[in-house]
């Protein structure tokens, strides 16, 4: 178990993972090329698994014929905005798995690099971004981009800025996880084959994005039993599963400096910027409010909204669903909504 993490090291614990060292433009490069070709000719690809969502979003911005006038920013859990939700069919939804500041920053970079006047941005904030020891390490692929951007913000050299290199623990934890051993050996079979193809529908048996973005769940997925989901965010809260509100005490002040830089910068640009508050799961909100470990997650939503305030932010969604009268039925786990929950939260605006 311990060598198929170690070799994969698909999300870069160790820095030196197999396929992420030797092999890494053969294969994650030339697959994720592969997906954000036809996205760009307008094609819809499913049985997507294993993918880079960072090359991805690197690729399909480069090759993307037309700049879109709204982008979205976020973690997994923004990719079922689309255009039809904020009336905008040029919207094109860049949120990635499991996404931090850096993600944020290194992904907005790239519509810089590109030339792309953007006139509105749709940003998920997650609790967790201002948390300095989230575990997020997926941003390292866009490592050059954040850095860049950093030192153009603040005039700084990059030790500076948050470079969270693995520690003991983390590197202990991580070859240790079974979860993280299982979703290894899906990610090597992943990237021995293409794996991925083109559909015309849209829902399809495995993971499908649309050439806008966004996702449509598998099929497994879409049709999982309540009894399923609802067990899946308890077990989330149970064992922290996901969460990524584990050691989490204060705001960082080194987040909070860079997410105030970054934010002003867009501002600079005229561009609108809205926050999206991405709801939790009822059963996992209800322990956000009653357990002080993860109430930390109601001071970074405090937080949030006092800064969009300020700054003549809109603001869209509630980590609370019963404010946009959300129950478990739209939720697809702990953390994630189904589509026509996002649909019920930006209906109401």
């Amino acid at each position: 178990m311990m060598a198929v993490i170690y070799f994969s090291d698909q999300l870069n614990f160790f820095e030196r993972g197999l396929i992420s060292s030797i092999s890494e433009k053969l294969v994650k490069e030339g697959y994720a090329e592969g997906i954000a070709e036809e996205l760009a000719k307008g094609n819809i690809v499913t049985n997507v698994s294993g993918c880079d969502d960072r090359l991805l979003q690197r690729q399909f911005i480069s090759k993307m014929k037309k700049c879109p006038n709204t982008i979205v920013l976020g973690s997994s859990r923004v990719r079922f905005i689309n255009g039809n939700m904020v009336q905008d069919s040029s919207l094109i939804n860049s949120g990635v798995s499991s996404a931090s500041l850096e993600d944020l920053v290194s992904i907005y970079s790239l519509y810089e690099k590109k030339g792309c006047k953007i006139k509105n941005i749709v940003i998920g904030v997650d609790p967790w971004i201002l948390n300095d020891n989230n575990d997020l390490n997926g941003w390292r692929t866009l490592q050059s981009e954040y850095y860049l951007r950093c030192n153009n913000l603040f005039n700084e050299p990059k030790p500076t800025y948050p470079y969270l290199k693995p520690t003991p623990l983390r590197n202990l934890k991580a070859i240790l996880s079974y979860k993280y051993f299982t979703s290894s050996i899906q990610y090597l079979k992943k990237n021995i084959e293409k794996g991925y193809s083109v559909s015309n529908k849209k829902l399809n048996e495995g993971l499908t994005i649309l050439p806008d973005g966004t996702f449509i769940y598998s099929e497994k997925i879409r049709h999982s039993t309540q009894e399923f989901i609802d067990m899946k965010a308890k077990r989330m809260v149970e064992t922290d599963e996901g969460n990524s509100l584990s050691n989490y005490s204060k705001l960082s002040e080194r987040y909070t400096a860079i997410f105030t830089k970054f934010i002003e910068h867009i501002q600079s640009k005229n561009i609108k910027i809205t926050f999206y508050f991405p709801p939790f799961h009822p059963i996992v909100y209800h322990t956000i409010e009653t357990k002080d470990k993860y109430k930390i997650a109601l001071v970074a939503e405090s937080y949030f909204k006092n800064f969009a305030a300020t700054h003549h932010i809109n603001t869209i969604g509630d980590y609370d669903p019963k404010a946009n009268k959300l129950t478990s039925k739209d939720f697809a786990d702990g953390v994630h909504l189904f589509e026509n929950g996002v649909k019920k939260i930006f209906s109401e605006e």
